[in-house]
């Protein structure tokens, strides 16, 4: 294996480590170490700043543009509320359908340490529907207190003998993290005709608070944003139109939620899009252009301080979104890596 070449086994498992750690909006620390110990073997200089964001910085020259490129550490999570009767009751932070919460295995952050819990299961015996969603940690909830963190207990699965579907909690976007991982390595010992800061952010689940923060911080040229998006579904009217599993990369266009009332809106730069749509015609790769409403990235983000930055989403479409086990398919964040690497050659190498 030559250095800069594209490595899957080390993203498979850069992936299923990151997935592993609990790094829900506000509590991304784990995630955050275990990035730094990444990055800091490479040639990059490596800073976390005051919100939490880890930056890795490469110099091309002062009168170069700047690009940023960044993917999200947190995940969807859960905050305690209150604690009645030795049960435990929360909200979401970040979008979660109660629906699925039922049941489900979770794990609770506390000052003393991590504590399993299950949501409680309304029983058919007892004719049961409960109006709100209650935790049960046994004993130990005398360790829980109001406003401890709390995210999805689940332990990640292969759907395929080819161990290339993988189904696990906070895919949206340790996925992402992963990607930018590699792309780091690959770019390690490249001259660029750029300034390029790397930025693994916090908060993006809560209005791209960490993205926000950097766009106002570096006020980029440039930025492209790594994440997930939606694959087709099986259920009708769902997400129809949206690519099968494998297809990558998505190549977002436009994207808006609450526009109409001052929310978050990114429109893509064109010239970015069309080189991406060549990068991946290069390499060979079967990419899909969408415009979505309803969502937001650190697209967004940037762009809400950074007025003039011109971006693009880059992303792997993946089913169940903020659920215990969201789903996708490996070989798409391969090729999405292979993808960024041409564009990488084809535009910005010295």
């Amino acid at each position: 294996m030559q250095k800069g070449e594209i490595n899957m086994d080390r993203i498979k498992q850069n992936l299923l480590e990151l997935i592993a750690l609990p790094g829900p909006s506000g509590y991304e620390d784990q995630v955050a170490d275990y990035i730094t110990t990444q990055m800091e073997v490479l040639n990059y200089q490596v800073e976390r700043d005051g919100m939490g964001n880890i930056t890795a910085a490469k110099k091309g020259g002062s009168d170069l543009p700047l690009l940023l490129v960044t993917a999200h550490m947190d995940e969807v999570g859960l905050v305690v509320t209150k604690i009645v009767n030795g049960f435990i009751c929360f909200n979401y932070v970040g979008t979660i359908n109660m629906r699925i919460a039922y049941g489900l295995p979770f794990k609770i952050l506390t000052e003393s340490g991590p504590v399993p819990a299950v949501a409680c299961s309304p029983s058919v015996h007892l004719d049961q529907d409960f109006a709100e969603v209650w935790l049960d940690a046994g004993p130990r909830t005398a360790l829980v207190q109001p406003g401890d963190p709390i995210v999805f207990d689940t332990e990640p699965r292969w759907l395929d003998d080819d161990e290339t579907v993988i189904a696990g909690k906070s895919m949206d976007d340790r996925v992402g993290c992963a990607i930018l991982l590699e792309l780091a390595r690959i770019l390690d010992d490249k001259k660029l005709s750029m300034n390029l800061v790397l930025g693994f952010t916090v908060q993006e689940e809560i209005s791209a608070r960490g993205a926000e923060y950097l766009g106002r911080r570096f006020q980029p040229d440039y930025a492209i944003v790594l994440d997930t998006g939606l694959a087709d579904d099986l259920v009708a009217g769902v997400a129809q139109g949206q690519p099968p599993l494998g297809t990558g990369p998505l190549i977002r266009t436009f994207e808006a939620l609450n526009q109409d009332r001052g929310g978050f809106v990114n429109f893509a730069d064109r010239a970015m899009v069309k080189a991406l749509k060549a990068a991946s015609d290069s390499v060979g790769a079967k990419y899909h252009v969408e415009a979505s409403f309803n969502l937001y990235t650190d697209a967004s983000g940037i762009r809400k301080s950074s007025p003039h930055t011109r971006s693009v989403y880059v992303g792997v479409p993946r089913r169940y979104s903020h659920s215990p086990y969201e789903v996708l398919d490996i070989t798409a964040v391969s090729r999405t890596v292979d993808v960024l690497a041409a564009y990488f050659r084809e535009n910005w190498f010295a």
